[in-house]
C-alpha cells in the first residue's frame, strides 16, 4: 500500500476507467473534526492523505460524482438555526459555496447530478417535530435564493429519516419509525407516500438504506440488521411497487416476502454505508464483483449470493478488494465516494 501526501496532484494519479468507488475516511462522526482525511484507491490500493480546513466542523451530508455536500450551523436558537452548505471535491480541491439556510436541526440532504451540470438540484429536508411539519428546501445551482416548502403533518411517517436518495427526478426519504417512504418531485412542488414492502411492517426493527443507481435509474432498498444485509428491494416508478431481488436475498423468507413479485438484478455490485449507497454495474475490472454488497461499517463485511440447489440463495466468500484498508489503525469514518470519470 502507498500513502501519498496531500500535497500531491491525485487528480493526475486517477484511473479513468475504473469505476470502483473510493472509500474517504476522516476523523469524526456527526461532525468531522480534523483538517487531515484520507482517500483510499482499490485498484491500485493506494491511500492518500489530503487536507483542507474548510472541513473542519462541517457534517457530511451526499457523496456522489466525486463531490461532498457539507454544511455547518452559523448560528443556533431553540426552533432553528442557519446553516451554510457547500460542495466539496476532494479530488480536484474545488469548493462551491450555496446560499445560506434557516432550518430546523433535524436534517438530511442529498443533490440530483454533478455540482458541474447545469441541472443539479440540491435537496434538503428538516423536521419541526415540536410543531408537528416538515420543510422540503430546494436550490439549483446559478439562483440566489432557497425555495422552501412547509408540508403542515407528518403523524404518518415519523420524526427520523434514514437517508435520502435520487431517481429520475424524484428524491426519496427513508423513514424511520413508520411504514412509508416519503417522495418529493421538485418540478412539481408534490409530496407523496409510498408503502414499504409488507416485510418492513415494524421498520423500526430494521436499519432501511436507500441506495442509488445512477446509470439506470434504479431505486435501491437494503434492509440490514446489526450490519448483515437481509433483503433487497427495487422500486418501480413507473408502477409506484417493490420488486423482490432474489439473487440479493440473504435474509429469511416468508409469508410477507410471498406478497412482493420477484426479479433479478444480475451483474450488479451494491455499496452501502450509515451515509451512502450506490449500485454499480459489474463491468471490466469490477465484473469480479458480480452480485456481491460491501459495506464500510465497523467491520469489512463483504457478501456474496449465488443460486442454490432449490432457487435459493446462500452466501459465499468475496472478492477481497478492499479488505488491505487499514480499520483498525485509523478507527475513521468511512463512507464511499466516486472518482470522477471524465476530465
Amino acid at each position: 500500500m502507498v500513502c501519498k501526501s496531500w500535497r500531491l496532484n491525485i487528480y493526475d494519479d486517477i484511473k479513468y476507467a475504473d469505476k470502483l468507488p473510493w472509500i474517504m475516511g476522516y476523523s469524526g462522526k456527526k461532525k468531522i473534526h480534523s483538517s487531515l482525511f484520507y482517500l483510499y484507491e482499490p485498484s491500485q490500493k493506494r491511500r492518500y492523505l489530503l487536507k483542507n480546513k474548510i472541513l473542519v466542523g462541517a457534517e457530511l451530508r451526499a457523496s456522489k460524482f466525486g463531490w461532498l455536500l457539507l454544511f455547518k450551523k452559523l448560528t443556533k436558537s431553540y426552533t432553528c438555526s442557519s446553516s451554510s452548505f457547500f460542495f466539496y471535491s476532494p479530488f480536484t480541491g474545488e469548493i462551491i459555496q450555496l446560499p445560506e439556510l434557516h432550518m430546523e436541526d433535524i436534517n438530511r440532504a442529498t443533490f440530483s447530478t454533478a455540482p458541474a451540470s447545469s441541472n443539479c438540484v440540491i435537496f434538503v429536508i428538516n423536521l419541526c417535530y415540536r410543531a408537528n411539519k416538515f420543510c422540503v428546501s430546494t436550490f439549483s445551482l446559478g439562483d440566489t435564493t432557497w425555495s422552501s416548502h412547509w408540508f403542515n403533518d407528518y403523524h404518518g411517517h415519523g420524526p427520523l429519516i434514514y437517508n435520502v436518495a435520487y431517481a429520475k427526478g424524484v428524491f426519496y426519504c427513508a423513514f424511520h419509525a413508520f411504514d412509508v417512504m416519503g417522495a418529493y418531485n421538485p418540478a412539481l412542488r408534490e409530496w407523496k407516500l409510498h408503502l414499504y414492502p409488507p416485510v418492513f411492517k415494524r421498520p423500526y426493527q430494521y436499519h432501511l438504506s436507500l441506495i442509488e443507481s445512477p446509470d439506470d435509474g434504479n431505486l435501491i432498498l437494503l434492509s440490514y440488521n446489526y450490519n448483515d444485509p437481509e433483503w433487497v428491494f427495487r422500486f418501480d416508478q413507473s408502477q409506484m411497487k417493490w420488486f423482490r431481488i432474489e439473487n440479493f436475498m440473504l435474509g429469511q423468507s416468508n409469508a410477507d416476502h410471498e406478497q412482493v413479485e420477484i426479479e433479478n438484478l444480475n451483474n450488479r455490485i451494491l455499496f452501502y454505508s450509515l451515509d451512502n449507497g450506490i449500485s454499480l454495474p459489474a463491468e471490466g475490472e469490477a465484473s469480479k464483483l458480480a452480485n456481491t454488497i460491501y459495506s464500510t461499517s465497523f467491520r469489512w463485511y463483504r457478501w456474496c449470493t449465488s443460486r442454490g440447489g432449490k432457487g435459493g440463495t446462500h452466501q459465499s466468500p468475496c472478492p477481497q478488494i478492499y479488505d488491505w484498508v487499514d480499520e483498525g489503525a485509523d478507527r475513521l469514518w468511512k463512507v464511499w465516494i466516486q472518482p470522477p470519470q471524465t476530465r
